[in-house]
């Protein structure tokens, strides 16, 4: 959340722990491009063959069928992705692939110190 970011490092552990990722085109998705986290990354009206994130785990999802474009301008937007696009990609993603990395075990978090 914006009051609480994740810094890089601990977000980088759970995208490698994550059994699934899923997100839209983002520096989070590139992020988990990086680290080979499985699952898919949202695209509207950028241009996936240009923009898609690196690393071989993610699926591009777009609207009109997931067709990529090579025309920013088409109108496509990201609510024409279903949800059963995503729900399908990511159930095969869990099922071929498993958890990466057993879950971690559950930890308590210190307060911040009130300033």
């Amino acid at each position: 959340s914006v009051e609480n970011p994740l810094a890089l490092g601990p977000l980088g552990g759970l995208l490698q722990r994550a059994a699934a990722y899923v997100g839209n085109d983002s520096g989070v998705s590139h992020l988990a491009g990086a680290l080979n986290a499985s699952g898919a990354v949202i695209f509207g009206p950028t241009r996936p063959e240009q923009w898609h994130p690196l690393g071989t785990g993610l699926d591009v999802l777009r609207g009109r069928d997931s067709r990529p474009t090579s025309d920013a301008r088409d109108g496509i937007t990201l609510d024409e992705v279903t949800p059963e696009q995503v729900v399908n990609r990511l159930r095969a993603c869990i099922e071929s692939h498993g958890p990466s990395h057993p879950a971690p075990r559950a930890r308590s978090v210190p307060e911040r110190p009130k300033v």
